[in-house]
């Protein structure tokens, strides 16, 4: 799973510019998998405290809750093409111990639940 989210994280639109928004990508990459992807867990990473990890993002116009949601979406699409993880896996990867609060979030994000997604969306369509 590291070395996954470590290739991703290399091909993230400017990766080679160090910055608080990419290093907390970055971090949340990392830590979502394992449910620990707070902002205090975070900031704590970067040995700063919260208020000033949130000043930094703001003055960046990020914000920390978009940023989590991002990195969701960003690896749900990935996940979802890859018929060999279960949506429970899918669940647990995206940080989620509860999977009714995942398809929850799915439908939220993109009008219908990740069965109907995967039942419905042509296999070679991203």
């Amino acid at each position: 799973m590291a070395r996954h989210a470590q290739r991703l994280l290399e091909g993230l639109p400017g990766a080679s510019e160090p910055s608080i928004v990419l290093e907390v990508r970055k971090a949340i990459y990392l830590l979502l998998p394992v449910g620990r992807a707070t902002i205090e867990q975070v900031a704590h990473g970067l040995g700063m405290n919260v208020r000033t990890l949130q000043r930094q993002l703001e003055s960046a116009g990020s914000v920390f809750s978009e940023m989590v949601n991002g990195v969701r979406r960003d690896l749900v699409m990935h996940y979802m093409d890859n018929k060999s993880y279960t949506l429970g896996r899918i669940a647990e990867s995206l940080g989620y111990s509860a999977y009714g609060s995942f398809v929850r979030w799915f439908e939220a994000q993109f009008g219908m639940t990740p069965t109907r997604w995967r039942s419905g969306k042509p296999a070679n369509s991203r």
